[in-house]
């Protein structure tokens, strides 16, 4: 009797055993099947919004091709088109200079390459980037840069791609007739570093809580853009977070829905005294 007992709650601890062991590996299961499902989703979104963003540039490049050849004889319409012919094959290359760089991230094969440059020129190369859109939109653009060392140590590539970035969002989220402030400042901690600072301001659609919660995930989608021209592939905030992480620098950013939003990056750089 005291036998069968025993076989009885061993069987019975033993199903048990096996309920739990299938709950918890079933779980796991399913757990990873939402999450592949979702990440599906989102590569399906992500191959889509790419193909599309990059095929609108090449539209636009044979479309002004062809008026050039229609207009050859009248250079300042030659000129205006072959400007903006130029303009959307640098887009094309961000796109994918920014698909290129996320292939780098997930291999852990970004690597940067510091040297002298002078900041003063990577921010009018930057400020030169937007100022068709801005000019464009009608967006008042408010430049507010305080920099006493202006030739710095740093990758000019990865910090320009950075700026770039979070400008191009100020333009594409804010209205027609909006504001956009770019300030720089510089706050000297010894003889050879200085805390850099460079804060973008716009005022306009600003962002939901919900929206803020993903805000630097790959692929992550928030409202629509307002400006089609200057579409991106969804990587740009989430490299712009990677990237200020590799230079060893900080991000925060402040937002309210219908306010604007305002993104502030600072990196600690050694400065070269000109001579």
């Amino acid at each position: 009797m005291h036998h069968l007992l025993f076989i009885s709650t061993a069987l019975i601890l033993t199903f048990i055993l096996l309920a739990v062991v299938i709950l918890i590996f079933g779980g796991f299961a399913l757990f990873f099947f939402v999450k592949y499902k979702h990440y599906k989703r989102k590569m399906v979104y992500f191959i889509s919004m790419v193909s599309h963003d990059l095929k609108s540039p090449i539209h636009g490049i044979r479309g002004y091709v062809t008026l050039s050849k229609l207009q050859f004889e009248h250079k300042d319409k030659v000129d205006e088109y072959l400007k903006t012919i130029n303009n959307l094959s640098e887009h094309m290359e961000e796109l994918i200079n920014d698909l290129l760089d996320y292939s780098k991230i997930e291999k852990d094969k970004l690597e940067l390459n510091r040297k002298p440059i002078q900041l003063g020129q990577l921010l009018d190369k930057c400020v030169l980037h937007i100022e068709p859109f801005v000019k464009l939109y009608d967006i008042t653009f408010i430049k507010d840069f305080h920099v006493e060392h202006p030739l710095v140590l740093v990758d000019d590539l990865r910090l320009s791609q950075i700026l770039i970035n979070l400008l191009n969002n100020a333009v594409k989220y804010t209205k027609n007739m909006g504001k956009i402030i770019f300030a720089v400042t510089e706050q000297q901690i010894n003889e050879d570093k200085s805390k850099y600072t460079f804060c973008i301001k716009d005022s306009g659609i600003g962002m939901s809580e919900e929206v803020l919660k993903h805000l630097y995930e790959p692929f992550a989608s928030g409202k629509t853009n307002l400006h089609s021209e200057l579409k991106s592939t969804g990587l740009g905030l989430f490299l712009v977070k990677e990237m200020v992480n590799l230079l060893q620098g900080e991000i925060s950013m402040q937002s309210e829905e219908g306010k604007g939003s305002a993104f502030t990056i600072s990196f600690v750089l050694d400065f070269c005294n000109e001579k």
